[in-house]
């Protein structure tokens, strides 16, 4: 009879710790969920301020600005679309 009560606690025991380490790992799987939608909605918000800015630009009329701000911005997505942006 001692030893199944020293089971019984064991076995709780291990119970608890694995509840603790599922509920950790869901907490954990939640803040990493946030911060990738944060970062996505950064990167969203850095591609509109790059377009209305690409867009501004391009009602000035002046190419030479224009790629001065690419080179500003650091973009390197545009550029793979170049020769199509410059065809049209």
């Amino acid at each position: 009879a001692r030893h199944k009560a020293e089971i019984e606690a064991l076995e709780a025991f291990m119970k608890d710790t694995w509840e603790d380490k599922q509920r950790l790992s869901k907490e954990h799987e939640e803040q990493r969920e946030m911060a990738r939608k944060e970062v996505e909605r950064a990167n969203e918000q850095r591609l509109t301020e790059q377009q209305r800015r690409l867009d501004a630009l391009r009602k000035l009329g002046d190419l030479g600005v224009t790629l001065q701000s690419f080179v500003a911005l650091g973009s390197r997505e545009c550029c793979r679309a170049w020769p199509e942006r410059l065809a049209s």
